[in-house]
């Protein structure tokens, strides 16, 4: 079957010189397509926390899409830097929208990530 979609850690981590962060989403327990459909795909938002988008970080939110086979998938957060020296800061990651819905992958245990 088309498998479960998850990310690959409950929370990444940022420095504060950095300019991206790469975040991986896993595919398990199955690699095909379904009846309908090759392709499979999830869409991977983000949440402000402390960490505040277009200050901290750039919001996303947007479609990944596996191939059949295909286990990784990779998003790049465009991380910005504010030149103010402050506590540790964290935004959100989240999981929606699983394609296609019927007969399509399922969410794994990892549907939320932390940053």
């Amino acid at each position: 079957g088309p498998g479960a979609l998850e990310f690959e850690a409950p929370e990444y981590f940022v420095g504060e010189s950095d300019t991206n962060l790469v975040v991986t989403v896993r595919r398990r327990g199955g690699t095909s397509g379904t009846l309908d459909s090759a392709n499979i795909s999830v869409t991977v938002g983000s949440t402000s926390g402390s960490a505040q988008a277009g200050v901290n970080f750039m919001a996303i939110n947007t479609n990944l899409v596996f191939a059949p086979g295909e286990i990784l998938g990779r998003v790049t957060i465009p991380v910005m830097r504010d030149f103010v020296i402050t506590p540790d800061l964290s935004f959100g990651l989240e999981l929606s929208d699983l394609q296609p819905a019927v007969d399509g992958p399922s969410m794994g245990n990892q549907q939320g990530a932390m940053v």
